[in-house]
């Protein structure tokens, strides 16, 4: 039952728009001020990260109105109470794990 809501509020995002691939492979910030730069002014944005990220994480926690996590620790409840989701396409495999 989790998987199809997880599923669920992963494709109202697609529907209105509001989800987001992108990739930190090779850019990753390392400073909180980087990434406030890098992320803009997304209000209530939702970055899901691949579990080796923990260090964009940690640089990422500080950023107002942006809330990181790995695609094993995200629930149904942030991705319906964001705005946006970005998910990085190294998380993509965890993610459709947890959706099917």
């Amino acid at each position: 039952m989790a998987r199809r809501a997880l599923s669920g509020v992963l494709t109202a995002h697609v529907q209105a728009g509001t989800l987001q691939l992108v990739s930190f492979a090779d850019a990753a910030p390392t400073k909180t001020r980087e990434a406030v730069v890098l992320l803009g002014a997304h209000g209530g944005l939702l970055l899901i990260l691949a579990d080796d990220k923990k260090g964009f994480m940690r640089v990422v926690r500080n950023v107002p109105k942006v809330t990181a996590l790995t695609a094993s620790r995200v629930s149904v409840r942030d991705v319906a109470d964001a705005r946006a989701v970005w998910v990085d396409v190294a998380a993509l495999p965890q993610l459709e794990k947890r959706c099917s």
